[in-house]
Parts: structure tokens; sequence; C-alpha cells
């Protein structure tokens, strides 16, 4: 693999697992979508956005219809995976 690449990747995993923490962390709150944008790209990259499809499309988050932002179950068990 390239090193480049998978330099890239692990950047995103950690970015990922970031997110799912902090959604773990902030249940009580609801999260919009563009807020964890702008929480979690402070450095002005777009890295978040690949971040937060990938982990919606391995339904690790689930983003209702008002873009409110929640984890699921398997994304809490993502997280117990890696801990």
């Amino acid at each position: 693999m390239n090193p480049v690449y998978a330099m890239r990747m692990n950047k995103q995993r950690e970015l990922e697992r970031r997110v799912l923490q902090h959604l773990k962390d902030h249940q009580d709150m609801p999260h919009k979508f563009d807020r964890l944008y702008v929480l979690f790209s402070g450095d002005g990259t777009a890295d978040i956005a690949p971040a937060l499809e990938e982990l919606r499309h391995w339904a690790h988050i689930k983003i209702d219809n008002d873009n409110t932002v929640t984890i699921s179950e398997a994304g809490l068990e993502r997280l117990d995976r890696h801990d």
C-alpha cells in the first residue's frame, strides 16, 4: 500500500473515531450535521466530509430529516472494538 494513502486513511479513521466518541459523550445533546462539520474542521480542511460520509455509509451514525446526527448501535460497537 502506498504510504501516503495509508497515512491519509489512518488520519480519516482517527477522525471518524473522534466523531463517534464525541457523539457518545454528548448523547444528551442534539448535534446538527453542520455543527459537527464546523467542530471537526477547525483546521480549515474538508477532511470531516469524507469521514462523516463514511460513518453514515456504514450506519455508524444516523442523520435525521432535520440533519440531527446521532450515534447508532453500530457506532457504539465500533468504539468498543477499538478501545
